[in-house]
């Protein structure tokens, strides 16, 4: 099946059958429903998308429990030809948010948050970057900075959700 963001403009495919909630049971309203993924196998793979250092990525995400290990939530890499650079966002067993983006020659970029996530409730997630340092917000409050920098996608991007990760062994 396909999963569409607001726009409408950038559809992505669902891997390995996840469930879909009713019209109206995701956190924008009726017109929006929910994907539920399993933390494992599950994923929305959206393909080439973004590209270059100055990027945002946002989610809403909703956890019935928290994960015993850490779960990906924003996959972005060049898995081919060789995977050399990645843009990451996990849930931690903790309840808290990393950020990671690996760099072939460095720097890496590692970020946590200061707030946890809570359970059973819609989260609206931001990861911003730019020249000045990378951002995590969560509910639009301000969780977390550093100046590292993003992973530049201008030559290749893999976009997706949920727990995909080809390149390095699944953040932990």
């Amino acid at each position: 099946s396909t999963a569409t963001d607001n726009s409408g403009a950038h559809p992505g495919s669902t891997v390995g059958s996840p469930t879909w909630g009713a019209v109206g049971s995701g956190p924008l309203g009726s017109k929006n429903c929910e994907l539920q993924l399993n933390g494992t196998s599950q994923y929305v793979w959206v393909g080439p998308l973004t590209a270059g250092t100055n990027l945002t990525y946002t989610i809403w995400i909703k956890v019935s429990s928290l994960p015993s290990a850490n779960v990906t939530i924003i996959s972005d890499n060049n898995v081919a030809p060789n995977g050399t650079n990645g843009n990451f966002l996990t849930l931690k067993n903790d309840g808290t948010l990393r950020w990671f983006n690996f760099i072939s020659g460095g720097p890496n970029t590692d970020l946590f948050s200061s707030r946890t996530i809570t359970t059973n409730e819609w989260v609206f997630v931001a990861v911003t970057g730019d020249s000045k340092g990378v951002r995590l917000y969560i509910d639009g409050l301000a969780s977390g900075s550093t100046s590292g920098v993003f992973a530049d996608m201008t030559s290749l991007s893999y976009l997706s959700f949920g727990a995909k990760c080809t390149v390095f062994p699944c953040i932990s």
